[in-house]
Order: C-alpha cells, then sequence, then structure tokens
C-alpha cells in the first residue's frame, strides 16, 4: 500500500500482510495523487511542482519530472501509450510524461471549461475504451490518450457543486461518479446520460 503524506512531504509503503511499514520516501513536497507503472510509482509533488518518479523495487527516487501546469493533482498510468498523465489544478492542464526514462513531457492538454472554478480532479483511465475521463468543475473531459485530444464532453452533470473522481464499471459500461453536492452519478460512459442520481448522507 503507498500512502502519500501531504503534510509531512513523503510516502510511505505498507505491507498488508505484516501490516508493517517498508519504506519511506522523503521529499516528495506535499504529496498528492500516485499512480503505477510495472516498474515505477509515479507521486505529484505539489510543492516542487514535479511528477517524482519511484523505482518500485529500491524506493528511490529516480527523477522529478517538470509540469508544464502548476499544481499537480491525479495521476494515472495509461498502459496503451505507456505514458502517465497528470492533472494540474491551477493550469487546468492534462500534462503526459513517457513512462521509461528519460520521463521527459510529451504533451499537454488543455482542459475545459476554461477558465474553470474549481479545476480538475483525479483522472480515471478506462483500458476497455482506452479513453481517459477527467473531472473538472461540473463537467467530464473525455480524452484520447494516443491524440490528447477532448474526444467528448459530458456538460453540466451537476447543477451546483462541482464532478469529482469516478471509478468505472465493466459490466454496465457506467462511470460511478462523486461530486461535492453530497450526490452520486451513474454515468454512461458513451454518450454521458445521467442514468440515476443518488443522495449521499453524512
Amino acid at each position: 500500500v503507498w500512502l502519500a503524506q501531504s503534510p509531512d512531504n513523503n510516502v510511505i509503503v505498507i505491507n498488508p500482510t505484516t501490516n508493517t511499514v517498508e519504506a519511506t520516501i522523503p521529499n516528495i513536497g506535499n504529496a498528492n495523487g500516485i499512480s503505477f507503472s510495472p516498474q515505477y510509482a509515479f507521486v505529484a509533488d505539489v510543492t516542487n511542482n514535479t511528477t517524482d518518479v519511484i523505482n518500485k523495487n529500491t524506493f528511490q527516487v529516480v527523477d522529478k519530472v517538470a509540469q508544464t501546469g502548476t499544481t499537480p493533482d491525479g495521476v494515472a498510468y495509461i498502459p496503451s501509450t505507456n505514458q502517465v498523465s497528470v492533472a494540474s489544478d491551477d493550469a487546468n492542464t492534462l500534462d503526459f510524461i513517457n513512462a521509461n526514462a528519460p520521463f521527459n513531457q510529451v504533451s499537454s492538454t488543455q482542459l475545459t471549461p476554461n477558465p474553470a472554478v474549481t479545476g480538475p480532479d483525479v483522472q480515471t483511465y478506462v483500458p476497455q475504451n482506452d479513453l481517459i475521463y477527467q473531472p473538472d468543475d461540473k463537467q467530464i473531459d473525455v480524452i484520447n490518450p494516443h491524440t490528447g485530444k477532448i474526444v467528448n464532453t459530458f456538460p453540466n452533470l451537476v447543477t451546483t457543486g462541482s464532478v469529482k473522481p469516478m471509478v468505472y464499471d465493466p459490466v454496465t459500461n457506467n462511470l460511478i461518479v462523486g461530486t461535492t453536492n453530497n450526490q452520486l452519478l451513474v454515468v454512461n460512459a458513451d454518450k454521458g446520460t445521467v442514468f440515476a442520481l443518488s443522495l449521499i448522507h453524512i
């Protein structure tokens, strides 16, 4: 289990079998989103505005990739392109970097709406569709990872608040989407149709 500890500026790795800490990886400023390729962990480093690349076997930071965008947040590994996408909150962009050395940034996509009020959150890559679903304000941008182009937009999914991270259900081809207004949405991953919403009482 890899856990980003924002206040402590580190990442800890926990063995779930023994409930012991395998490693503490320091100097990752305001650590945020994490994603994994077969060899590496990629962590959003907000303080340094980088994506930090960690060898999963040695727990050593092997690179810090500077971002075009600012305030890196969600990170997703895209196996079909062997790249990593990094959502940058303040720049409202989705940056793409190579998942192997030299780990260079290859492109950046301007997200919509632009300007954004709250900005992007954690994106979801769906391998069955080979698409990235990026929540941003009240909508989801659907992005082709091979071109970096927005190929569809699901607008106005909520009337107040914003859309948050989601999970994909391969049985129904639906996205189960969180929001900031105590609603949980069920959204078709092809058309953006909202099939159901539930109020969450907390």
